[in-house]
């Protein structure tokens, strides 16, 4: 599937990218997340979901589905929820390795901008990735991907369609330094909280 094009990893992906409201405080943007087993568990940013016990999800499809916190970590900024229901056929996301990654490959970010105000819907914004760095300790991703308000928590793709990163923070707005989780980190939290996928 190397090198598919944009329109097709994001139908690809899509139906794994959730939307994520909290109810306190009130009136926070919606945050992303991408679920990672087929019994309902979602991985986002715990800036996502801080303060919450438990939250509410959305499926690009429209169905809304309660979840419970069962993992967080602030300082990683990653949170692992689960949703509350029976089913075992959740869409899931497909994870790339972080060998794979290239500076200068192009990368897809994709989720719920702003979604208060305009209309809760996916959107997918892409780049490159710029670079591989250590701060403060920590791994990340840096890239040039326009990542705004509402999509942390969301997936960061390779043209594989493949999952490398979660999307948390930006440096100073509008000089293209956006960072996200890179993948390995991602899998050992995983592995942390739920076992391996």
């Amino acid at each position: 599937m190397a090198g598919e094009s944009p329109a097709n990893i994001i139908l690809l992906v899509a139906p794994a990218v959730v939307r994520i409201e909290v109810d306190s405080p009130p009136n926070r943007t919606p945050g992303s997340g991408i679920i990672i087993t087929q019994s309902g568990y979602v991985i986002t940013n715990s800036h996502v979901i801080e303060g919450n016990a438990s939250v509410t999800i959305t499926l690009p499809g429209g169905q809304s589905y309660t979840a419970a916190v069962v993992g967080d970590d602030p300082e990683l900024d990653l949170a692992i929820l689960k949703i509350d229901s029976d089913r075992s056929d959740f869409p899931v996301a497909i994870f790339g390795k972080y060998e794979g990654i290239a500076v200068g490959e192009r990368v897809l970010a994709l989720g719920y901008p702003y979604s208060d105000d305009l209309g809760g819907e996916l959107s997918a914004v892409d780049g490159i990735v710029s670079s591989l760095r250590f701060i403060d300790g920590y791994e990340y991703i840096q890239t040039d991907v326009e990542i705004s308000l509402g999509y942390g928590g969301g997936p960061l793709v390779n043209l594989d369609g493949e999952v490398i990163g979660i999307t948390t923070w930006t440096f100073t707005a509008g000089e293209g330094l956006k960072f996200a989780i890179p993948v390995n980190n991602i899998m050992d939290f995983i592995e942390s909280i739920i076992g391996a996928i």
